[in-house]
């Protein structure tokens, strides 16, 4: 045998050491013979006793212990989750933003950004080991680093920065977003955090059509500009709505109120599609539009429904193929000699109004619970043994909050 197959032979035993230390067979002691022998005569023989007590099932787990197995792996699952979108977001947005801020490219920003890239994961995976991660977290947070990074370079092109500010803007903006995200996801439900979105995106949307309408070269940077500052002003609005509520709102019902605010800007074009109209009275039909359109769905949507996250995405759905349905009858009808006409937009949003309509019949969806509030109840026994005097102690309110 020659030396460099001794040598392999002599590496291939110490690795299979272990493993054959490990499945060792276990051994034959007095004690289990002593424990598993018959007693009385008895047989081994199951058959020849029909009251042989049933033996338990090694396999099975107490309800508790179950219950415990199922939070965990749903807490595991999450942080699996926050640990995947973090380093995705490392991956493609902090690690190439940082680079590019602080070098001048070449091997330098290769470098830096492999160790940011890679670093993203390791800090994602030692905050889950540290702190229990739940999906409003972890949503909000990959919400706000994307939101952030869109602020960041908003910001960083108002101010005219050159690329490495503008690479700097973008990742201190991601990464504050998703700082921000983790701080106040964890104090939201679904309902408040969907909310909270919805407020900051659509105030952005129309912060960025009054703020684009002039006509200056800089119109672009000006409506990002003001699209951040709607958007800071948005989000409080939209936790305080969804906070203050009398009545339940969720993830679903949201998602619907996207919808109706979609139909409502799709209604108000009707107006400014035919013509020349300038762009501040574009974004102001627009606006106004949308705002009436999510009026309507909180009335009729939200405040009789509780739409789940699955049925608020039908929803939007039914409402997308009637609207395309709904332009495509207005192409062939009274809009053949322009594309974009009023009579299309308008056929659109009665096509998306009919969906949505039709999509809350098939769901029926179920009906709003309220919101749990303070209650005050009588108890109508204890009052009548408390007037007859009877002794002993008798309830006769009962509050629950």
């Amino acid at each position: 045998m020659t030396p460099s197959a001794r040598t392999f032979f002599a590496a291939a035993l110490c690795l299979a050491a272990p493993f054959a230390l490990g499945a060792q067979a276990r051994r034959l002691e007095l004690a289990d013979t002593a424990r598993n022998a018959p007693r009385n005569g008895a047989t081994n023989d199951a058959r020849s006793d029909d009251r042989a007590t049933p033996v338990a099932k090694p396999d099975a787990a107490p309800p508790h212990r179950a219950a415990t197995a199922g939070g965990r792996s749903e807490s595991a699952a999450r942080s699996v989750n926050f640990q995947r979108d973090q380093t995705v977001l490392s991956a493609v947005l902090y690690a190439p933003a940082f680079a590019l801020s602080v070098t001048k490219g070449g091997v330098p920003a290769i470098a830096t950004y492999l160790v940011v890239a890679t670093g993203g994961y390791f800090a994602s995976a030692d905050y889950t080991r540290h702190h229990a991660i739940t999906a409003t977290e972890s949503d909000f947070a990959t919400g706000g680093a994307l939101r952030g990074a869109l602020a960041g370079w908003a910001i960083a092109q108002s101010s005219h920065a050159d690329s490495h500010g503008t690479a700097g803007g973008i990742f201190i903006g991601s990464f504050a977003g998703m700082a921000s995200g983790l701080v106040a996801g964890g104090r939201m439900t679904d309902g408040e955090a969907a909310a909270t979105r919805f407020g900051g995106d659509l105030a952005a949307l129309i912060g960025y059509g009054f703020g684009g309408a002039g006509t200056s070269a800089h119109a672009s940077r000006d409506g990002g500009l003001a699209a951040v500052g709607a958007a800071i002003a948005g989000l409080p609005l939209g936790y305080w709505y969804a906070h203050q509520a009398s009545y339940r709102v969720t993830g679903g019902d949201v998602a619907a109120l996207w919808t109706s605010a979609g139909i409502g800007a799709a209604a108000a074009g009707t107006f400014v599609a035919n013509g020349s109209p300038s762009k501040a009275t574009v974004a102001s039909a627009l606006a106004g539009g949308a705002l009436v359109g999510a009026f309507a769905g909180d009335r009729f949507l939200v405040r009789s429904y509780d739409h789940s996250l699955e049925e608020g995405q039908v929803v939007a759905l039914g409402a997308t193929a009637g609207g395309v349905m709904g332009a495509g009858i207005g192409l062939l009808t009274a809009a053949s000699h322009e594309r974009v006409s009023g009579v299309t937009v308008g056929f659109g949003a009665l096509g998306a109004t009919a969906g949505l309509v039709l999509a809350e019949r098939y769901l029926v969806p179920r009906a709003d619970a309220g919101r749990a509030l303070g209650r005050l109840e009588l108890n109508p026994a204890g009052v009548l043994a408390a007037a007859s005097r009877q002794p002993g102690a008798y309830p006769m309110v009962r509050w629950t909050f």
